[in-house]
């Protein structure tokens, strides 16, 4: 077998693996997240990460794997590395669509006293 099939095979088990992981990841994610309660953009990035991981998955699964297979599973598990600290407790605050305190039309203009 030649050094190149070998490191294509490689490569193909370690994007296979990757999606894998990722897409468990996402669907624990998209557990947690309501579509009226949190931010559309916020469930629509993991829905199509998500996504991009099934396809790269399956690229991989059938020894087609593209450079853009390998870009979407490093983005997805970058994404899920750089954010755990802040959804390790739930979906953070901030992708919430109720309103805080900046929303209300008196908080926000309000002048405070001479």
């Amino acid at each position: 077998m030649a050094l190149d099939s070998l490191l294509m095979m490689a490569l193909h088990v370690v994007v296979a693996a990757g999606a894998g992981a990722s897409l468990f990841a996402y669907l624990c994610r998209l557990d947690a997240l309501r579509y009226r309660a949190h931010r559309l953009s916020i469930v629509m990035m993991h829905v199509g990460l998500g996504a991009g991981c099934i396809f790269a998955g399956a690229h991989a699964l059938a020894g087609e794997t593209e450079p853009i297979d390998v870009a979407t599973v490093a983005a997805s598990l970058c994404w899920i590395r750089a954010s755990y600290r802040n959804w390790r407790d739930g979906v953070p605050q901030i992708y919430s669509t109720a309103p805080g305190a900046l929303d209300e039309i008196g908080a926000a203009t309000t002048r405070p006293p001479a």
